[in-house]
């Protein structure tokens, strides 16, 4: 009974590139390779075994392991995970087999600094240089030992007389180094594990772990997924009867990709989680296209496909079937390598692969559906957002989260309204920082708008320290005094005459007075906080309430000059009274 599980190893000198499934690693050769008990082993010898077969020097160079790895709960988009610990290796393999993940990895070797024309620099160069040598080793013949004389014989009797004390383990640094034993027990291992590789998989019985759909009660769902091959099959750029693939999703890539090629347009007869079918838009054409799941199958299959009846009239400028969400798939890994790329840049890459023409209003969604793809929706980000924090509060200390969340009317799951958070280390610079925080809000340019409002520091170096952040509805009373109630509790805490600098908001102006107020028979939450303006709000304030029919007789407006005078007083007043602060 063999424990031996198979992987893909990825390796040479490739790159790594995106689509929309995610990872792409085909540029890089692969092998198949076996590792006898995976989960018994630690990454360490797992490291070493790599060094062995990559014929690498590890006092020149280091390599590097990443898995391929799924965590998503929808759909299929692969990431590459970097393993540097026994932990990390053990992690990544029990969720292999709890979510029936190929068990795949990229090898990368890289060299150390200071050190060249040593050890390996090419991977796949060593990798078939490994495999030329396990054939020569295979190739071996085995020689009889030739007979010893009786003067060997009499001192081999007079060694076993001997007896040798071994030293005992202490638990030492690097002691496995030099106790026989242990050296003696980690080469039979290396050994064995060879001999294993040059031997294959050899067993017909071969044990495979249950994946984590059988480990439940009841049968569940029977679908079985092969981890050691793909049960699909298909073409490239053209749709057959027969043709196998890995889901739905796959199925309508193709049929769209045909369908453009041959530039006619479908429209969709049936679309469900066991049937898809097509037809042409013609009446009159026969073209259809079938393709079904089967039972207890994890792929789909085409049964039906008919050819073409209709004749192009004439040449279309654009095509129905591309849709925003067939443009997003096209131009995933583009789009991601640089952010931002124009909507017009994708109409452009558009007519140049397929000779269609889209608007620009179908460019801008396809972007938007790429950021969603890849970093999710709006509402999975606000649904996140509490689970983000209490993950922030628990690996930072002395960092403090909060959420105001409004109950639903039916009973229902309630509404995000705000969200509070400031990180421990910049609570603990606060009490070294002067005692001024500066306090604004910005208004957030989402889907679903809403405002952060900020707190900042400033410390004796002049630099800006960040303290907190909030995010509510928009700024008014209550959202002011909903945040300045948490400054003053999580930061501010006993810390006296603390003054705020702010652009004398009316709905803040109501918040400090209610902090400095008695509310309900309860002393005031804030009693001496001091409010001040900022002068460079002032200064725009000034300048924008001019009335430009205010003009003087011979020349420019006289507010114009008043808030000439004004900017200048503020320059001078900032600079002479930010030196003092800081003494």
């Amino acid at each position: 009974m063999s424990s031996k599980l198979r992987f893909q190893v990825h390796y040479g000198d490739g790159y790594i590139s995106h689509d929309a499934y995610g990872v792409d690693l085909s540029a890089f050769e692969r092998r198949e390779c076996g590792i006898d008990k995976p989960f018994e082993r630690s990454f360490g010898s797992i490291r070493k075994w790599l060094h062995e077969i990559f014929n690498v020097n590890p006092k020149t160079h280091f390599l590097t392991v990443q898995t391929v790895t799924n965590w998503g709960t929808e759909g299929d988009f692969w990431e590459l995970m970097l393993i540097a610990n026994t932990e990390e290796w053990r992690t990544y393999m029990q969720a292999a087999l709890d979510r029936g993940w190929p068990l795949a990895m990229l090898i990368q070797i890289h060299q150390k600094t200071g050190h060249f024309g040593e050890g390996s620099t090419s991977t796949s160069s060593h990798m078939n240089q490994a495999v030329e040598q396990e054939n020569e080793d295979q190739n071996m013949h085995v020689t009889e030992p030739e007979p010893q004389g009786i003067a060997d014989q009499v001192g081999e009797k007079e060694d076993q007389n001997v007896h040798v004390i071994q030293p005992e383990p202490q638990g030492l640094a690097d002691e496995g180094e030099r106790i026989p034993g242990i050296v003696e027990a980690v080469q039979n291992e290396d050994q064995e594990a060879r001999m294993m590789e040059e031997c294959g998989d050899s067993s017909d019985d071969e044990d495979y772990p249950l994946l984590g759909e059988w480990r439940g009660k009841g049968f569940g769902n029977p679908v079985i997924h092969d981890i050691r091959s793909n049960e699909y099959e298909y073409r490239e750029n053209e749709v057959v009867q027969g043709a196998k693939y890995p889901s739905i999703e796959a199925v309508k890539d193709a049929v769209k990709l045909w369908a453009i090629s041959l530039r006619k347009e479908f429209r969709v007869v049936k679309s469900s989680s066991k049937e898809y079918e097509v037809n042409c838009v013609n009446g009159d054409c026969t073209w259809r296209v079938h393709a079904y799941k089967g039972k207890y199958k994890t792929h789909w299959e085409c049964s039906i496909v008919t050819p073409h009846t209709c004749r192009l009239t004439d040449v279309a400028q654009t095509h129905r079937n591309i849709t925003s969400t067939f443009v997003a798939k096209k131009m995933y890994g583009v789009i991601l390598d640089k952010i931002d790329y124009e909507p017009k840049l994708i109409i452009r890459d558009i007519d140049d692969r397929f000779q269609y023409k889209i608007s620009y209003a179908k460019a801008w969604r396809a972007k938007q559906k790429v950021f969603e793809m890849r970093f999710g929706t709006y509402e999975a980000s606000y649904d996140n957002l509490p689970h983000m924090l209490s993950a922030i509060m628990q690996r930072n200390p002395e960092s403090a989260a909060d959420t105001y969340i409004v109950p639903s009317l039916d009973g229902g799951p309630g509404f995000l309204l705000r969200a509070f958070f400031c990180l421990g280390a910049c609570v603990r610079a606060f009490m070294y920082c002067l005692p001024v925080l500066c306090i604004d809000g910005t208004f957030l340019t989402g889907r679903y708008k809403g405002t952060i409002l900020t707190a900042i520091g400033v410390d004796c170096n002049k630099q800006v320290v960040p303290i907190a952040f909030a995010f509510v509805e928009n700024e008014n009373t209550e959202s002011w005094y909903w945040f300045l109630e948490r400054v003053k509790i999580h930061v501010v805490a006993g810390r006296p005459d603390v003054c705020l600098i702010s652009d004398r908001h009316a709905g803040l102006l109501a918040a400090i007075r209610q902090l400095h107020e008695e509310s309900r028979g309860q002393p005031p939450l804030w009693p001496d906080v001091v409010s001040r303006w900022c002068i460079r709000h002032t200064r725009t304030v000034a300048r924008s309430a001019a009335p430009i029919w205010m003009e003087h007789r011979h020349g420019l407006p006289c507010f114009w000059w008043a808030g000439l005078v004004l900017g200048l007083w503020t320059g001078l007043l900032v600079d002479a009274v930010l030196p003092v602060l800081c003494v």
